[in-house]
């Protein structure tokens, strides 16, 4: 599985979006956004899923043995794969659930 790092900065310039935005959008401090984002640390689950979900991705794109079954949109669609946030290996920006 690829490095939440590498999902997110992906995701991040696909949607066009500048960290602060991303910070804004999830509640947490821009340096929290620029250390996840560069790999010096490793996000507790719920920053992840914050992260993933102020992106407009879902849980299971990064994650796909993450339990779901809630009726949520991972549930939903069955797509567990790690490259949905960006398009996969064409790098072409997928449209965000």
């Amino acid at each position: 599985m690829e490095k939440i790092a590498v999902i997110l900065t992906s995701a991040l310039k696909a949607r066009n979006m500048r960290i602060p935005e991303l910070a804004r959008r999830s509640g947490v401090s821009k340096s929290s956004v620029y250390r996840v984002l560069s790999d010096e640390c490793t996000p507790s689950w719920d920053l992840a899923v914050n992260l993933i979900r102020s992106l407009g991705g879902t849980v299971s794109v990064v994650f796909p043995e993450a339990p779901t079954g809630d009726g949520s949109p991972e549930a939903q669609t069955g797509d567990s794969s790690p490259k949905a946030l960006t398009g996969g290996s064409s790098g072409t920006p997928r449209t965000f659930r």
